[in-house]
């Protein structure tokens, strides 16, 4: 374990602790000192977020381009047009770095590239609103260079915006409304919710089976992430078009690139300095996060 710390660090967290010859506790820990000990402890405390860039990322087209693979484009399309214009898209993101770790918060980051169509003559407010799942069983994940809208895992091939085992082996994220007629260039979309959270939790085997699905954690530490739209039924509704990772790349802007962000747990570390006079010692600390 690595620890850093300065002057500021220690400002006003030491407080003197004595005892003679007993057990005592040092904020929940406990020291055996056979003589006379004064200890002094100080908390250290770290909230580094981490940013998890895409292992996988593509969009699955239905009609005939249903067996049609997009894992090398610059953009993820989001369509619900009708048959034969319908679009969903597919991330994976490899959490394998954070399996021992426990969350503070999380989002999900999209940035959009373009928006084509209008919902004007429907929706008079323009708000369009997306879904976002994540896959709670062992199914492995998909292959960015092979994945089509006929083989992409839980898609329901029948329906334009949809996924099937919703609420069984699928899970419900969230949503996130987009205004399509503010969208833009560079418009960034954020989903933070507490299913998020909980479902990153799941994912890196820190929930056990949380779904009920005999599954600890995702296949490899790696959460699959599906995104479907609210079809508003004409073949002129909105396009969205968000920067792929390889989109991100090609304008020389990481900025753009799809993420998670997860902010570890508050972590508290103790440490206890003593001095002793004669006699021995035995001491216990470990790391705690902070509730």
């Amino acid at each position: 374990m690595s620890i850093g710390y300065g002057m500021n660090a220690m400002k006003n967290y030491l407080t003197p602790y004595s005892n003679a010859g007993s057990a005592f506790s040092l904020n929940g820990k406990v020291a055996l000192a056979a003589f006379s000990l004064t200890a002094f402890c100080f908390t250290h405390s770290s909230h580094a977020e981490t940013v998890v860039g895409t292992f996988a990322d593509a969009y699955v087209k239905d009609g005939a381009s249903a067996g049609s693979n997009t894992g090398s484009s610059n953009v993820l399309e989001l369509a619900a047009r009708g048959v034969g214009n319908n679009r969903k898209i597919y991330q994976s993101y490899d959490l394998g770095s954070l399996t021992e770790t426990a969350f503070d918060g999380s989002f999900l980051s999209l940035s959009v590239q373009s928006v084509a169509g209008t919902v004007s003559a429907l929706n008079e407010d323009d708000n369009i609103s997306i879904s976002i799942y994540g896959i709670v069983d062992s199914t492995p994940g998909f292959t960015e260079e092979s994945i089509t809208w006929s083989n992409a895992p839980k898609n329901d091939t029948s329906s334009w915006t949809s996924f099937v085992e919703i609420g069984t082996n699928v899970t419900a994220l969230g949503t996130i409304t987009i205004d399509a007629t503010a969208a833009g260039d560079g418009t960034l979309l954020v989903l933070q919710t507490e299913e998020l959270e909980n479902y990153l939790s799941w994912a890196t085997g820190n929930l056990g089976d949380y779904y009920g699905t005999g599954a600890t954690a995702a296949a490899g530490n790696i959460a699959t992430i599906m995104i479907g739209m609210t079809a508003i039924d004409t073949p002129n509704d909105p396009l969205f078009r968000f920067y792929s990772s390889e989109g991100a790349l090609a304008a020389d802007n990481a900025a753009y690139a799809p993420s998670l962000t997860v902010i570890p747990e508050t972590s508290t570390a103790n440490y206890v300095f003593g001095l002793l006079g004669t006699g021995s010692l035995a001491l216990w600390i470990r790391r705690r996060p902070r509730k």
